[in-house]
């Protein structure tokens, strides 16, 4: 238990830190998008065209542009966010695996787990345009739960084939230099389950 205790307790603040990251460059983003927009209008009412100025009112012309700044830049597909209920039968989750066949203390477990999980979030915020479904995973995932879960597999063949089949699926990935974690995710339960379903409960 007190494995499981620091591992947790690393991932999630690492895991909220690295989001704490997002958000502020979110916030960012938009901010550079507002004083651009607000630039633009200003020019446009400067020179005297009206019919421009009046088809859309400035405030929510600003609000749509600065929306596609953010998505623009995070990345995305643009889809809505689900409701509860959806988001709940995608039970998006993170998933990290150790091998347990490496003599790892617990303290060595919770450093290499937190380390893959903050790597594999940010790849997965700096995808981009490459894995749109990634974005929408990983911000779906922080609204709702940030539901971590973490097994172990029994040997090196064993955590091949998992590194293997997270490839093929194309689904977010990180391995620490070791190669005693894998983290993957976060993504729908449907696609993560295939890969490690048959998995126990680290303990």
């Amino acid at each position: 238990m007190l494995l499981l205790t620091l591992v947790a307790s690393c991932i999630v603040w690492l895991v909220l830190g690295a989001f704490a990251g997002y958000l502020l460059q979110q916030r960012s983003l938009a901010n550079n998008a507002a004083v651009t927009d607000s630039s633009a209008t200003e020019k446009t009412a400067a020179s005297g065209d009206n019919t421009k100025a009046s088809s859309s009112p400035p405030n929510t012309k600003r609000k749509e542009r600065r929306s596609r700044a953010v998505l623009g830049a995070v990345g995305g597909t643009g889809r809505p966010t689900p409701s509860n209920d959806e988001l709940e039968e995608l039970r998006l989750k993170m998933v990290l695996v150790v091998r347990k066949d490496m003599p790892l203390t617990a303290g060595d477990v919770a450093a290499q787990a937190s380390e893959a999980a903050v790597a594999v979030i940010a790849k997965t915020l700096y995808s981009g345009a490459t894995n749109p479904s990634w974005i929408d995973w990983y911000n779906w995932w922080s609204l709702f739960g940030v539901a971590k879960i973490t097994l172990r597999c029994p040997d090196e063949q064993s955590f091949n084939e998992l590194l293997q089949a997270v490839q093929t699926r194309k689904l977010p990935y990180s391995v620490v230099a070791s190669n005693a974690v894998l983290a993957l995710g976060p993504a729908p339960a449907e696609e993560l389950d295939p890969i490690t379903g048959t998995l126990k409960l680290l303990s």
